[in-house]
C-alpha cells in the first residue's frame, strides 16, 4: 500500500523494484544486513527513475512516511521500520 502511494507521490509512474523479499542465503549473499528489512519482507529497491533525482525520491518517500530510506547510485531502499534510519552509499 505505502509503496502505491510512493507511486502515486512520484507521478504515477511506474516503480522498478530491484529487490524485495529475500531468503537468509540470499540476502548473505548480496551482502545484506544481518538483520535486513529484505528477510522480514519489509523493504524494497526502487530503481532511479529518468526524470528525478536519488534525492528527489528519498524526499518524496519521506513524505510518504517509510522508516527507513537508504540513497544508492542505482535508486533507493525504502521500508517500513519502527525506528527511522537514514544513509546514503552514494560515494
Amino acid at each position: 500500500m505505502r509503496l502505491e502511494e510512493f507511486r502515486h507521490n512520484c507521478g504515477d509512474q511506474p516503480v522498478h523494484i530491484n529487490s524485495a523479499c529475500r531468503c537468509v542465503k540470499h540476502n548473505k549473499a548480496v551482502g545484506g544486513a544481518k538483520n535486513s528489512q529484505h528477510v522480514k519482507g519489509y523493504a524494497a529497491d526502487i530503481k532511479k527513475f529518468p526524470d528525478m533525482t536519488v534525492d528527489e525520491m528519498a524526499k518524496i518517500a519521506e513524505q510518504t512516511g517509510f522508516g527507513g530510506i537508504g540513497k544508492y547510485h542505482w535508486g533507493i531502499h525504502v521500508d517500513i521500520r519502527k525506528i527511522p534510519a537514514r544513509w546514503d552509499y552514494r560515494k
